[in-house]
């Protein structure tokens, strides 16, 4: 927990969770190493195209030369990936395993997944899978992965440009509900890609195509993965041996355009990115009597990342006074926490800003809870905008009525 004297957390790994995985955009995806597959995590173009950590043991080796697919979760901050018959769905901070199953597939038994993708706002896993001249898109409901796993809910099958084209990659644009889906086409001696834009509501009807340009990926393979920063409205695609960033103006339109390239880490079979953020904890909690004597008393975040779509998001009150009469308030300031002024025992800082939600403070004597729903809209123009949280505590007695305040939160929203 966070200690009431401490201002700021430290850089992540900290003791106040929950915590971002780090403050930038990582790119990261499965590969199909032997005896298992693993994650592999890098950064991007801006930050040297590095290697950062690896997640050992996830599925089986793949069967065939396009097999496999990643996709970002920001509500567990963890992982989708498939080595093309299975999914897997592992927390990238601990590689642990939440959940697996065996995935649904529609174009027969030699059909592969070869690219995942997840609506955030929707709770819903895209599928890619291919053949030779086509390509399936299921749908998953992944609502609850911890007690279903995935539940299919759609699907839908279209062609590649060629008849031996192969679809490779696949990435979800949370503004627009657009998805981008990558297709390789082979010649004579090369290969050609091209990025496909469907809109979410129609996966398999194409808005667009657009051939990618530029000398960056080889053109000795296709393309293997596909992800995209909401924010940056960058696009990136791997052939396993480089990484391109592709930068988007209006998808619907194909305005598209070729951007820097780098070296992947490893032989992606799948591309994702993680949600970059920063957490700070500011001032300090305290309680006034008749309240409870609650040290250990702090606002966090619960569901993972603030990020664009992310409806389970929220603010959580933990080790407060509890029982009936307890209640707390939570205020939220757009434009991130001020200097603050004097208030009980403390310093408010989410002044001037909205509130307060109250709520019962649930639970025994510091253990009480309260809990905030704050889901973000998948809007891209919120990006980066800061935020302010602190709640204010009252309990009720019969001597009398005390109050208390928390320490303040303040976190972008991000990709």
């Amino acid at each position: 927990m966070c200690p009431p004297t401490q201002t700021k957390c430290p850089v992540v790994p900290t003791t106040c969770p929950p915590t971002p995985l780090g403050a930038r955009n990582d790119l990261f995806g499965w590969v199909s190493n032997s005896p298992a597959g693993e994650i592999d995590v890098q950064t991007t173009h801006d930050y040297g195209c590095t290697a950062v950590k690896k997640c050992p043991g996830v599925l089986v080796p793949a069967t065939n030369a396009i097999a496999g697919g990643s996709a970002y979760d920001p509500r567990f901050q963890a992982a989708w990936s498939s080595d093309g018959i299975n999914l897997s769905l592992d927390g990238l901070r601990n590689c642990d395993l939440i959940c697996r199953g065996v995935a649904v597939r529609i174009l027969g038994a030699t059909s592969v997944v070869s690219g995942l993708a997840v609506h955030d706002s929707a709770q819903r896993l895209y599928q890619l899978e291919t053949v030779p001249g086509a390509f399936g898109v299921v749908t998953y409901d992944i609502k609850d992965p911890k007690t279903t796993c995935f539940q299919a809910i759609d699907r839908c099958t279209g062609k590649t440009v060629t008849a031996n084209g192969v679809a490779g990659g696949l990435a979800y644009d949370e503004g627009r509900g657009l998805l981008f889906l990558s297709t390789s086409e082979p010649g004579a001696a090369t290969w050609s890609h091209f990025i496909h834009v469907f809109r979410a509501a129609a996966p398999c009807q194409p808005v667009c195509r657009w051939q990618i340009t530029g000398n960056c990926m080889t053109t000795l393979g296709p393309v293997t993965g596909l992800a995209y920063d909401n924010c940056a409205s960058m696009l990136y695609a791997t052939d396993g041996i480089q990484v391109l960033e592709i930068a988007v103006g209006d998808p619907t339109q194909c305005q598209f355009r070729s951007a820097r390239c780098c070296s992947a880490v490893a032989r992606y079979r799948g591309l994702a990115l993680t949600s970059g953020w920063t957490l700070e904890h500011i001032g300090r909690n305290c309680l006034l009597k008749p309240c409870a004597s609650c040290p250990n008393m702090y606002l966090r975040t619960t569901g993972g990342d603030p990020s664009l779509g992310n409806t389970s998001f929220g603010l959580q009150l933990v080790n407060a006074p509890g029982g009936p009469g307890q209640f707390a308030g939570l205020y939220l300031r757009v434009g991130g926490c001020t200097a603050g002024f004097p208030l009980f025992c403390s310093s408010f800082h989410a002044y001037p800003g909205v509130g307060p939600f109250i709520t019962p403070l649930v639970g025994a004597s510091c253990s009480g809870t309260a809990t905030w729903p704050l889901p973000i809209p998948p809007v891209a123009a919120y990006c980066g905008i800061k935020l302010c949280a602190q709640a204010l505590v009252i309990c009720q007695s019969s001597p009398g009525t005390g109050v208390g305040v928390s320490n303040a939160l303040q976190f972008p929203i991000t990709n």
